[in-house]
């Protein structure tokens, strides 16, 4: 089986992290307006990448500025996508809607909204209770979580009469 290399930080990636390999969008109708660095899919928004898919009702992405300097070789590289949403730019935010599913490998996530950001490796769930089910580490729910994809880090938010809660497997008959 070949390994995957260690990226140049030496930091290990966890299942969230886009930036593992290319990512790939299908939904109804797409708008993208290159002014406003923004694409719009709606209508059953499935975004795949290798370590996870998203599905919801719509998907607004937000792409970082072009920068001014290219070499060839990024000028090429953006020629050759022309008409492509973000023309080779990098997700600055992403903002998905309406019955929000992301499932990783012994994860699934769920919210009426999520908004995730990249350079942050952060993804923020809300609606009347998101939730967070994990295989190992348990269940997850409140009114807003916030998960970082980097080392799996969850804070957790309610409201009075939606309190947050978390609950863990634990394992029985082990003794210390």
């Amino acid at each position: 089986t070949p390994r995957k290399k260690a990226p140049p930080d030496g930091k290990q990636r966890s299942a969230g992290d886009a930036s593992e390999g290319p990512i790939e969008i299908r939904s109804n109708t797409l708008s993208y307006k290159d002014k406003e660095q923004k694409a719009r899919y709606k209508g059953e928004v499935r975004l795949q990448n290798p370590s996870a898919t998203l599905q919801a009702q719509e998907l607004e992405i937000l792409f970082t500025a072009q920068s001014p300097r290219k070499t060839p070789a990024v000028a090429n590289a953006h020629s050759s996508q022309a008409g492509a949403p973000g023309n080779g730019r990098q997700i600055e935010r992403a903002l998905a809607s309406g019955s929000v599913s992301i499932v990783q490998p012994g994860r699934k996530a769920t919210g009426e909204r999520a908004e995730y950001i990249p350079m942050e490796n952060k993804v923020i769930l809300t609606g009347n209770l998101a939730a967070i089910s994990d295989s190992e580490k348990g269940n997850t729910q409140g009114t807003r979580l916030t998960y970082f994809t980097r080392d799996d880090r969850i804070f957790v938010e309610g409201e009075p009469g939606t309190p947050a809660e978390t609950r863990r497997p634990v394992q029985r008959g082990t003794q210390h």
